[in-house]
Protein backbone atom coordinates (compact mmCIF):
# COMPACT_ATOMS: atom_id res chain seq x y z
CA UNK A 1 0.00 0.00 0.00
CA UNK A 2 1.32 3.44 -0.91
CA UNK A 3 0.42 4.99 2.43
CA UNK A 4 2.88 2.57 4.05
CA UNK A 5 5.59 3.15 1.45
CA UNK A 6 6.70 6.65 2.26
CA UNK A 7 5.94 9.76 4.17
CA UNK A 8 5.93 13.35 2.93
CA UNK A 9 9.27 14.98 3.65
CA UNK A 10 7.79 17.42 6.17
CA UNK A 11 7.41 14.53 8.67
CA UNK A 12 11.18 13.91 8.79
CA UNK A 13 14.36 15.93 9.03
CA UNK A 14 15.91 16.31 5.61
CA UNK A 15 18.54 18.63 4.24
CA UNK A 16 17.56 21.86 2.49
CA UNK A 17 18.16 20.35 -0.97
CA UNK A 18 15.59 17.60 -0.34
CA UNK A 19 13.12 20.13 0.99
CA UNK A 20 13.72 22.41 -2.01
CA UNK A 21 13.15 19.55 -4.50
CA UNK A 22 9.94 18.60 -2.65
CA UNK A 23 8.67 22.20 -2.85
CA UNK A 24 9.51 22.45 -6.56
CA UNK A 25 7.61 19.20 -7.19
CA UNK A 26 4.63 20.52 -5.22
CA UNK A 27 4.77 23.83 -7.15
CA UNK A 28 4.96 21.93 -10.44
CA UNK A 29 1.92 19.78 -9.64
CA UNK A 30 0.07 20.00 -6.31
CA UNK A 31 -1.04 16.35 -6.65
CA UNK A 32 2.58 15.14 -6.65
CA UNK A 33 4.68 14.71 -3.54
CA UNK A 34 8.17 13.56 -2.75
CA UNK A 35 8.12 10.77 -0.17
CA UNK A 36 11.02 9.49 1.91
CA UNK A 37 11.19 5.96 3.22
CA UNK A 38 13.08 6.08 6.54
CA UNK A 39 15.91 3.55 6.92
CA UNK A 40 13.98 1.72 9.65
CA UNK A 41 11.03 1.14 7.32
CA UNK A 42 12.91 -0.28 4.35
CA UNK A 43 14.82 -3.42 3.62
CA UNK A 44 18.44 -3.38 2.42
CA UNK A 45 18.40 -2.51 -1.26
CA UNK A 46 15.10 -0.59 -1.12
CA UNK A 47 14.99 2.79 -2.80
CA UNK A 48 14.70 5.68 -0.27
CA UNK A 49 12.81 8.30 -2.35
CA UNK A 50 9.59 8.09 -4.34
CA UNK A 51 7.38 10.55 -6.16
CA UNK A 52 3.74 9.76 -5.47
CA UNK A 53 0.76 11.04 -7.43
CA UNK A 54 -2.31 11.50 -5.22
CA UNK A 55 -5.13 12.57 -7.56
CA UNK A 56 -8.27 13.80 -5.84
CA UNK A 57 -10.88 11.06 -5.54
CA UNK A 58 -8.63 8.38 -7.03
CA UNK A 59 -6.11 5.89 -5.76
CA UNK A 60 -2.55 7.12 -5.24
CA UNK A 61 0.24 5.58 -7.27
CA UNK A 62 4.01 5.80 -7.53
CA UNK A 63 5.32 7.90 -10.40
CA UNK A 64 8.96 6.97 -9.85
CA UNK A 65 11.53 5.82 -7.31
CA UNK A 66 14.97 7.32 -6.82
CA UNK A 67 18.21 6.54 -4.99
CA UNK A 68 19.22 10.20 -4.71
CA UNK A 69 17.20 13.38 -4.26
CA UNK A 70 18.49 15.83 -6.86
CA UNK A 71 17.62 17.47 -10.16
CA UNK A 72 17.26 14.12 -11.92
CA UNK A 73 13.88 13.70 -10.23
CA UNK A 74 12.73 16.99 -11.76
CA UNK A 75 14.15 15.99 -15.14
CA UNK A 76 12.14 12.77 -15.05
CA UNK A 77 8.95 14.62 -14.13
CA UNK A 78 9.47 17.20 -16.87
CA UNK A 79 10.25 14.45 -19.39
CA UNK A 80 7.11 12.53 -18.43
CA UNK A 81 5.05 15.40 -19.83
CA UNK A 82 6.63 14.93 -23.27
CA UNK A 83 5.39 12.19 -25.58
CA UNK A 84 8.68 11.72 -27.42
CA UNK A 85 12.02 11.81 -25.62
CA UNK A 86 14.60 13.13 -28.02
CA UNK A 87 17.96 14.64 -27.09
CA UNK A 88 16.75 18.23 -27.32
CA UNK A 89 13.79 17.49 -25.06
CA UNK A 90 16.10 15.86 -22.49
CA UNK A 91 18.41 18.87 -22.56
CA UNK A 92 15.46 21.23 -22.16
CA UNK A 93 14.16 19.17 -19.23
CA UNK A 94 17.60 19.22 -17.60
CA UNK A 95 17.87 22.99 -18.07
CA UNK A 96 14.38 23.51 -16.63
CA UNK A 97 15.33 21.42 -13.59
CA UNK A 98 18.54 23.40 -13.03
CA UNK A 99 16.70 26.71 -13.45
CA UNK A 100 13.93 25.63 -11.05
CA UNK A 101 16.47 24.69 -8.38
CA UNK A 102 18.41 27.95 -8.85
CA UNK A 103 15.20 30.00 -8.69
CA UNK A 104 14.06 28.26 -5.50
CA UNK A 105 17.51 28.77 -3.91
CA UNK A 106 17.41 32.47 -4.82
CA UNK A 107 13.87 32.87 -3.44
CA UNK A 108 14.86 31.08 -0.22
CA UNK A 109 17.87 33.39 0.26
CA UNK A 110 15.76 36.47 -0.45
CA UNK A 111 13.15 35.35 2.09
CA UNK A 112 15.87 34.71 4.66
CA UNK A 113 17.42 38.16 4.04
CA UNK A 114 14.03 39.86 4.28
CA UNK A 115 13.30 38.02 7.52
CA UNK A 116 16.65 39.04 9.01
CA UNK A 117 16.11 42.67 7.98
CA UNK A 118 12.64 42.65 9.55
CA UNK A 119 14.01 41.26 12.83
CA UNK A 120 16.84 43.82 12.89
CA UNK A 121 14.46 46.72 12.24
CA UNK A 122 11.97 45.54 14.88
CA UNK A 123 14.65 44.93 17.50
CA UNK A 124 14.71 47.47 20.35
CA UNK A 125 18.47 46.96 20.67
CA UNK A 126 21.08 49.36 19.31
CA UNK A 127 23.21 46.49 18.05
CA UNK A 128 22.08 43.18 16.63
CA UNK A 129 24.29 40.11 16.18
CA UNK A 130 23.54 37.39 13.69
CA UNK A 131 25.88 34.84 12.13
CA UNK A 132 28.95 36.45 13.69
CA UNK A 133 28.12 39.87 12.20
CA UNK A 134 27.18 42.88 14.32
CA UNK A 135 24.60 45.23 12.82
CA UNK A 136 24.21 48.79 14.20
Amino acid sequence: MIADLGQPLDNYWVNENHERIARIIKDYDPELELAFIPPGNREPGDVPFAVIHRPAGKAAYIVGTYWHCDGRILEDLFMADNKHGDVLARLDAHNKAVEAIALRERLDKEEESADLAWHILKSPLNTYKHGGITYQ
